[in-house]
């Protein structure tokens, strides 16, 4: 019965039985992603190790820079991520990391965007982008003679959905190096390059854990936000779909209000702290939470129907019933498209 109830209500399974980090590669109901796309030099490895302190997205070395024109990361890939202590499911973050263009022909930011969604309906299909960060080494000069970006609706409403323009950010670094004046004049070009995309600029000024995360913190919040309106469509779905009496569903939403208030908390510490752990205190307060919620699963089966579940997953009967099952599952599997 877990299999149909994860296939189901795949956010309010994971919330209550977080999966392991081979499980939430291969399923990732309810993950938080978050793709990079910048000239190359301009830091986008090092900005995902800097947030998870991970070298495992290959940062740039050293001897590489000022020395080679072509990009370290060769190919598109993506790296799970979550806070220590915390089972994948219930913060689990995916950085997509891209290669560098160069701004030759054919070679910028609309064509790294069209690899990227070209590389997202393959490896991914139906996920769609929580944050978008064009990132741009500020030494660079390349801006003051190109025109303004222009972002193309169709592509950017593909990869990020309908209000993409609050899923975007322009990124830019290496700041370090330049004098008052260079600033200024680097500000105003930024300024003018971006001036079509009616999204946020930002700057990252001292690379490291909790300047990458001061960054990344609000679209992690939406994204949040927007996962616990999915988790209530599912919870009504719930209700509606399998009967569950009001009791049983009340001790489930409590347990969902309890970890989303939680993971609100944690989210909103990220950067602060100094380590990227849980305080013995949280992870008290974590493993309490998800006992709680595995007892209450070993009661909910004796109150969820194996049929009844059965029947939802199954086209069959009359095409009335058929239309509607199928209209249900569609729903549910489109919460995290």
């Amino acid at each position: 019965m877990g299999a149909g109830f994860s296939k189901l209500f795949p956010l309010i399974w994971d919330s209550i039985l977080p999966s392991d980090y081979s499980t939430y590669q291969k399923s990732f109901h309810s993950g938080i992603v978050i793709a990079l796309v910048g000239r190359s030099g301009s830091g986008m490895s090092r900005f995902i190790h800097d947030a998870t302190g991970s070298y495992e997205t290959g940062v740039t070395p050293e001897e590489w820079r000022g020395t080679n024109n072509k990009p370290y990361t060769a190919v598109i890939q993506d790296f799970g991520f979550t806070i220590p202590g915390i089972d994948y499911a219930d913060f689990p973050l995916l950085f997509i990391d891209t290669p560098g263009f160069d701004y030759a022909a054919n070679n910028d930011e609309h064509t790294a965007l069209q690899k990227l969604l070209s590389w997202l309906q393959t490896c991914k299909p139906g996920m769609k982008l929580d944050g978008l960060i064009f990132m741009h080494n500020a030494n660079a000069d390349e801006l003051q003679s190109r025109s303004p970006y222009v972002p193309r609706d169709k592509v950017m409403r593909e990869l990020c959905g309908e209000n993409w323009q609050g899923k975007v950010l322009f990124l830019s670094t290496h700041w370090h190096s330049l004098d008052h004046e260079h600033k200024k004049s680097k500000e105003a070009a930024i300024r003018k390059y971006w001036s079509h995309a009616n999204s946020k600029t930002e700057r990252y000024d001292i690379p490291g854990y909790e300047s990458a995360w001061n960054i990344l913190k609000p679209l992690i919040q939406k994204a949040t936000a927007a996962r616990e309106q999915r988790l209530e469509a599912e919870l009504k779905d719930l209700k509606i779909q399998v009967g569950l009496e009001d009791g049983v569903c009340d001790r489930i939403r409590d347990i969902l209000d309890k970890k989303m208030s939680f993971m609100r908390r944690v989210t909103t510490n990220l950067g602060t702290l100094t380590t990227q752990s849980l305080t013995d205190a949280e992870k008290l307060e974590y493993v309490r939470l998800n006992e709680k919620a595995r007892k209450l699963w070993e009661e909910v089966e004796h109150e969820i129907s194996g049929v009844e579940l059965e029947r939802l997953l199954t086209v069959g009967g009359n095409q009335e019933s058929s239309d509607e099952t199928i209209k249900v599952a569609y729903v549910i599997f489109s919460v995290y498209s």
